[in-house]
């Protein structure tokens, strides 16, 4: 199946293709800013969004560091699997697609110092693809809530799978067809869990999760609501949790603040200090005053996180 169009102007960002598991295509994006002289920084996006909805952030660490990025699979401008979600999506595939988009960017900065940060679901990809693949190249991973369900011995583990029945039902509601980029983004900013959002990145995030329909009838989600609810189904595996014991390679946790409701109660803020803790050399850190979105409500925060872990 061919990738989908890019999520990142291409006077941004080059892009191209590679295949992941299952031969399944790929999109990836490298900054046209890059010099292939300075420290290296690839970023992954959440469950149900796409590169381009963190472009401002990017664009931003862009000035200091050479930016990578890719889309997941069934988001943005990667394929889409189809067939049965709960196998095409696995946790297991993304992170073999994680391997096989990192050897592209390898090929493109061979001996730049590489980093890893990411918000959500593509965090616990790359927590994979170290804990239970064996490969991890980056000199510092910065992981914002990445959704690690811990095992049944801990407490957090039943709220989890609660909330993974509840946040994959919901998804499978979503509307799927919408008005154009810049009248969704204004809807979406009179709702509760996104008028907090700031300006540019709620309009980057509108006009990188929605194509035109071929029928010229609207736009549509570029992540369909059954690939998202799969992706949230698949973060109640326990077994990417159990295998940070091995992982012994640092990594910082960025946990949203617990006092500050999101759009939904979120289990994954809880369990970055455990997951910190599971980790042998696992850090935990706070954005106070945000939720699970905080790359969209405080980007400069996240940047700052960032920077903090490449200079370390």
């Amino acid at each position: 199946m061919n990738a989908r169009s890019p999520t990142i102007d291409i006077s941004i960002a080059d892009s191209w293709v590679v295949n992941g598991a299952d031969q399944l295509a790929l999109r990836v994006y490298g900054w046209r800013s890059n010099t292939g002289g300075r420290s290296a920084l690839f970023w992954g996006h959440a469950n149900g969004f796409a590169s381009g909805a963190y472009a401002p952030i990017l664009s931003e660490l862009a000035r200091e560091f050479d930016i990578f990025a890719a889309d997941l699979r069934a988001h943005g401008g990667s394929a889409d699997p189809g067939g049965d979600y709960d196998r095409t999506i696995s946790a297991d595939r993304l992170a073999i697609d994680m391997i096989a988009v990192i050897k592209s960017v390898r090929e493109r900065s061979p001996t730049q110092p590489l980093h890893f940060a990411a918000h959500s679901m593509s965090g616990l990809a790359g927590l994979r693809m170290g804990a239970v693949f064996g490969l991890s190249p980056f000199r510092s991973m910065t992981l914002f809530e990445p959704p690690l369900a811990p095992t049944p011995d801990i407490i957090l583990h039943a709220g989890a799978a609660s909330l993974g029945h509840v946040l994959s039902g919901r998804a499978t509601k979503r509307k799927q067809i919408l008005p154009s980029p810049p009248e969704f983004a204004a809807q979406l900013k009179e709702r509760p869990g996104f008028c907090n959002w700031r300006k540019d990145m709620l309009a980057a995030f509108a006009q990188a999760t929605l194509s035109p329909r071929i029928d010229g009838n609207g736009w549509e989600l570029r992540c369909s609501a059954a690939a998202e609810a799969a992706g949230y189904r698949l973060t109640m595996d326990t077994s990417t949790f159990a295998a940070l014991a091995r992982f012994d390679r640092p990594v910082v946790f960025v946990e949203s603040d617990p006092a500050t409701q999101g759009p939904a109660p979120s289990w994954a803020t809880k369990a970055q200090g455990v997951a910190a803790q599971q980790a042998p050399k696992g850090f935990l850190d706070r954005i106070n005053g945000t939720s699970h979105m905080m790359p969209f409500e405080n980007p400069d925060a996240v940047i700052g996180r960032i920077r903090k872990s490449i200079a370390g």
